[in-house]
């Protein structure tokens, strides 16, 4: 097909010579040159003409160019529309009319696949490149072929054949249709080890991430299959294994594969396959000498110290609970993903000083009568690089300046990895600048110097959301919400909710800035309106807010002052309601101070996986200012996550309450601490443990000191999806009695949580069973609630 195109568009421009020759001789005898007086398009059926002159530079009004003309026809040819392109030029009396005659290419005016019965039309035409309304094109079908082919042998038909055929049902429209025999699946009946003296089959075959064994539950676990790009991985991995455990010489031979039929019925034939792979382990041998040379910037022993992971680069701990990871230490058994990290290290170490361009080359020596292997890290430092620039790419709403302030990192600094990797985690911390991908780039001016591009997405937009549920505090409930976590882009966060149900109905705004004025001053208003039916003794409203200032002291730590007013109404009480109760109806005012001290170390606030968070507050209500309530709060908050094995994160939490009147005055009933429920203490009702009042059915009345832990283990299924395993203790004493662990209420239970992308917290369903249940207690709760737990 090449050739005979190339001998086509040589015959056309031989021939365009030879006519353009004489019409120029004819021309030069006459009068010269001609003028073009018209170029026209011929043969064109579903292109119109304007789309075929827009590739054509010979124009009306020009003369007649030979080499205008052949780059119109390598033009047309371009475009991909056209099988054929020749020129005819007309002589008239004023001029020349040029003519581009063209035969396009069919287009697909059908797809079909046919025999196709074990994967789906629908999957299969995802994977397709031809198109309909398209140019039909031979090697995107062949292309498309492997895709089919591929989509089948990742479902374990290998045998499976593809075969395209083209059907013209005009001379501008054809029907491409793909014929599918699938053949038979393969199973995975067995895989075998031999030469494996060190390792039992049990645990080799365990190391093959893809390559299992057919079973009874294959269908749900999708094993059983065989895909040699798959099982070519896995053999990387089983070789990576061995290395990693000292066997630095380990050999796999060519495997042997068998492949046979079996009856299974009268109708069905099983095509199964046995897989033996060869194995010559070697010796295992152990690190033994290590030496550095080419360090000028760090000390000898500084770097090793490194290598041997005695001494850590500056960052986020690992997990406590992870597996213990091989040291690369003289006398260990050698590992080759210790040695990688010992390299990965020495990087780390030099990059904090800007020396980002340093080569590091780990050699070894393999002394077979000790069984050692002498390691020698040959190091070229280069030169320190500096930050010229930073951008950022992919923030369509978050400014620039929200970014810049979170950087530790600045321009024209030496650049330094370890204030980069910080400055990442605290956008990371954000909750709404995700995909976060740094790019360097030296400037061509000056290689040491670095343009630094940080890429992420902020997909955080201004939400409504309207939704509604049942909560064993609320019952039935509906709730509206406005939302927005990055106001307008500044960072800024503002809120304004309504919550609607049986027992409580309440309105709030809020709004926070963190960076007032572009300094690390904070600045946070709230108001709210809340009314609270408590059983069917009283109802309680109160509408008040509170205005804070902030500042951020450390890198991890804020400290906040607020002002808070509030007006209290107590109505509607019982005529045997306690006498507490009774003496608090009526209206009152508090108004006093609230104190806020944080350190947060949090990877991300909003879906933590490590770190911690601790914060104190003390609140004190006086009569300075025309409060009537006169008492004070106390209460620590903490909260640690940690990740542990196959990205199971444990997450613990705990809170200590206490709180009492002042001057003379009693603490007020209706700020007595209760817990209980979904938010607290999950698997119990809410607002249900505290001390109980004998002689009102035993009504929980509170205390005014409170304990709680919450213990859970974390396991990511999928996201959104998360499945919890919680433990739960936690009580309220009364103003007469004192902390005492022996009395903790215990639940355990299950919660299933699914972060929706409107919600800025999880929709949360709990089951909880409680290990300590009183006779008037339920010994299961399920509940349903939206917000995190801690």
């Amino acid at each position: 097909m090449k050739r005979s195109l190339t001998f086509f568009l040589s015959f056309q421009i031989i021939l365009l010579i030879s006519m353009s020759g004489a019409i120029f001789a004819e021309e030069t005898e006459e009068s010269g040159p001609r003028k073009i007086i018209g170029v026209v398009i011929h043969g064109n059926a579903s292109i119109d003409d304007e789309t075929i002159l827009f590739n054509v530079k010979t124009k009306p009004g020009e003369y007649v160019s030979l080499i205008k003309i052949r780059e119109d026809i390598k033009n047309l040819y371009r475009t991909g529309f056209f099988d054929e392109v020749s020129v005819d030029m007309i002589e008239q009396e004023k001029g020349v009319i040029i003519t581009f005659i063209v035969r396009e290419k069919p287009i697909v005016t059908k797809i079909e696949i046919v025999g196709n019965k074990k994967v789906s039309t629908d999957t299969l035409e995802k994977e397709l490149n031809v198109q309909v309304k398209k140019i039909y094109d031979p090697l995107l079908v062949k292309k498309d072929e492997e895709k089919i082919r591929a989509k089948y042998i990742e479902q374990g038909y290998n045998d499976v054949e593809i075969k395209s055929e083209i059907i013209h049902t005009s001379s501008l429209n054809v029907t491409v249709i793909y014929k599918v025999i699938e053949g038979i699946r393969v199973r995975i009946e067995d895989i075998s080890f031999t030469g494996n003296y060190h390792f039992k089959e049990k645990k080799l075959r365990k190391v093959l991430k893809s390559t299992r064994e057919y079973w009874m539950f294959s269908w749900l676990t999708d094993s059983g299959k065989f895909n040699q790009d798959e099982f070519d991985a896995d053999l990387d991995l089983l070789r990576e294994f061995y290395e990693n455990r000292g066997f630095a010489e380990v050999e796999i031979g060519e495997p042997d594969v068998k492949i046979f039929e079996e009856q299974v019925s009268k109708q069905k034939i099983v095509k199964k396959m046995k897989i033996m792979i060869p194995l010559n382990e070697g010796e295992q041998y152990r690190v033994g000498n290590i030496d550095i040379t080419g360090n000028t910037v760090f000390e000898t022993p500084q770097i090793l110290k490194i290598v041997q992971q005695i001494d850590s680069i500056e960052g986020s701990p690992d997990s406590l609970f992870k597996m213990p990871e091989p040291k690369f230490r003289q006398g260990e058994i050698y590992s080759r993903k210790a040695m990688q990290d010992a390299v990965k290290n020495l990087y780390e170490l030099y990059g904090t000083r800007g020396y980002i361009f340093a080569n590091i080359i780990p050699t070894r020596k393999t002394m077979v009568e000790t069984r050692s292997i002498d390691f020698t890290f040959e190091i070229y430092e280069g030169k320190q690089a500096f930050i010229h620039q930073i951008e950022f790419k992919g923030n369509q709403r978050t400014r620039d300046k929200v970014i810049r302030r979170e950087l530790r990192i600045f321009e024209g600094d030496i650049f330094d990895s370890s204030k980069l990797r910080y400055s990442l985690s605290r956008l990371n911390y954000l909750g709404y600048i995700e995909n976060i991908n740094p790019e360097f780039n030296p400037t061509i001016a000056d290689p040491q110097q670095l343009d630094i591009t940080i890429n992420m997405t902020d997909e955080r937009r201004t939400e409504l959301q309207l939704g509604g549920g049942y909560s064993s505090l609320d019952k039935v409930f509906l709730a509206i919400s406005f939302s927005e976590y990055n106001f307008l882009g500044y960072g800024q966060e503002m809120q304004l909710s309504l919550i609607n149900s049986s027992r409580r109905q309440e309105y709030s705004v809020s709004f926070n800035e963190d960076y007032l004025f572009d300094t690390r001053n904070a600045l946070s208003v709230s108001m709210y309106n809340r009314s609270t039916q408590y059983y069917e003794d009283f109802d309680r409203r109160a509408t008040g807010g509170n205005l804070g200032v902030g500042r951020h002291f450390f890198e991890y730590v804020f400290g906040r002052i607020s002002y808070q007013y509030e007006q209290v109404e107590i109505y509607d009480v019982a005529d045997d309601a306690r006498e507490s109760i009774k003496d608090a109806e009526g209206s009152s005012i508090t108004s006093g101070f609230l104190f806020f001290l944080q350190r947060d170390r949090r990877d991300n606030r909003r879906n933590p996986t490590r770190g911690t968070r601790h914060y104190v507050t003390y609140e004190i209500n006086t009569s300075l200012f025309g409060g009537d309530n006169i008492y004070y709060k106390a209460t620590y908050d903490g909260s640690f996550f940690m990740p542990l094995l196959n990205k199971v994160i444990y997450g613990f939490h705990t809170r200590v309450q206490y709180a009492d009147g002042y001057s003379g005055h009693e603490f007020p009933s209706f700020e007595y601490l209760v817990l209980g429920g979904e938010r607290s203490i999950r698997g119990t009702e809410s607002s249900s443990i505290g001390p109980k009042d004998l002689n009102y059915e035993g009504e929980t009345i509170g205390g005014n000191k409170a304990l709680l832990f919450n213990h859970e283990l974390i396991f990511p299924i999928a996201d959104p999806l998360r499945l919890i395993l919680f433990y739960d203790q936690g009580d309220v004493y009364g103003l007469d009695e004192n902390y005492d662990l022996r009395t903790l209420r215990e639940t355990v239970g299950i919660e299933l949580q699914i972060f929706v992308p409107m919600f800025w917290v999880p929709i949360r369903f709990i089951w909880g069973y409680n290990l300590k249940k009183y006779d008037f207690e339920n010994q299961s709760e399920f509940q349903f609630t939206i917000g995190s737990m801690f």
